[in-house]
């Protein structure tokens, strides 16, 4: 089953990264208020498994698998990510990863992950040629 737009969060940790994902989230009706640049909220979000998290950029998505920054009581190493496009929610602990090798790339992984989160299907290729 499809998930909603109140399922799908977007965490990016840099500015390009942050801007490629509000307009991921305009394009696809998930609110802005679901593109997080706080770590914190994302951790919580992906920690409890209760939404769909997608880390947009290589900066979000080494944050939650590795927690570079060391934070005690976040644990090190972090969460899972997540390459196979879902169309549920991860589970506790998991997150989609959309970290491409440009930020172009980080932007069509996180359309990508968010077309086939809302309707159950890819109608673009997951990896980018």
């Amino acid at each position: 089953m499809a998930l909603t737009t109140d399922d799908i969060y977007y965490y990016a940790a840099g500015f390009t990264d942050f801007e490629n994902a509000v307009s991921v989230a305009n394009q696809f009706g998930v609110l802005e208020s679901h593109v997080l640049q706080s770590f914190t909220l994302a951790y919580a979000l992906v920690k409890s498994g209760s939404a769909m998290v997608i880390a947009v950029g290589e900066p979000a998505a080494n944050a939650l698998a590795y927690n570079p920054c060391g934070w005690a009581h976040y644990g090190s190493p972090g969460f899972t990510w997540q390459d196979t496009q879902l169309a549920n929610l991860p589970g506790a602990g998991v997150f989609m990863n959309a970290d491409g090798v440009t930020g172009l790339d980080s932007e069509n992984l996180a359309k990508n992950c968010t077309i086939f989160a809302l309707n159950d299907s890819a109608p673009v290729p997951r990896e980018i040629v």
